[in-house]
């Protein structure tokens, strides 16, 4: 007879938020937001369907690249290379967003967009335990579904002020992205890693 030991906590919480958010997460995961924020605010203000074509066809180019690459390019890298084309795309909407113009920028906020994202998602699938991946995951699809939301919302208010530019707001929020990423989210990370070896 093989016996098989029950590794369930016996005494559980009244409340827990176990399978829904990971908090060890929960920081690389607010800052992760700020990718989602901003393609949530060109959902709510450019209709052109070429666009988003332009978008898609960023996203694939960077598979693409990534696929071709040997060894995996480092973190911060990744990040600040794909904050800075999303920047560039966002400060060609902001001068120029018809035409042409208007689909180098999706084809530059698509690179920028997937670079960041898969940093983002392999920090939030890194850093929970064995058992713990899954709600790391979730955490990783509610904060992305929040960051669109929140930036739909932002875009539709920020349109119907008189001074108001979305463009503008998602390049200072890419920014403070990118800021947040290099000065306290990678240390963070690599700590937390360094961590678990010991």
């Amino acid at each position: 007879m093989v016996t098989v030991t029950f590794r369930a906590p016996l005494e559980l919480p009244l409340l827990s938020f176990d399978r829904f958010i990971l908090f060890r997460s929960l920081g690389p995961g607010l800052n992760m937001m700020a990718v989602p924020f901003v393609l949530g605010m060109i959902l709510s203000t450019i209709y052109d369907s070429f666009f988003y074509l332009c978008i898609g066809g960023g996203f694939i180019c960077f598979l693409f690249l990534k696929a071709a690459t040997v060894t995996r390019a480092d973190g911060r890298l990744l990040v600040t290379i794909g904050q800075l084309l999303t920047g560039a795309g966002l400060l060609v909407l902001y001068y120029s967003d018809a035409g042409i113009h208007l689909w180098g920028a999706g084809f530059l906020i698509g690179l920028g967009a997937a670079a960041s994202i898969s940093q983002f998602l392999f920090v939030m699938i890194q850093l929970p335990l064995h058992c713990e991946r899954g709600t790391g995951y979730h955490t990783y699809q509610l904060l992305w579904e929040l960051g669109i939301l929140l930036g739909v919302m932002s875009g539709k208010w920020t349109a119907a002020t008189p001074s108001g530019n979305p463009f503008i707001v998602a390049l200072v929020v890419c920014l403070v992205g990118l800021i947040a990423y290099q000065l306290a989210v990678h240390r963070y990370y690599r700590k937390q890693m360094e961590r678990r070896k010991i």
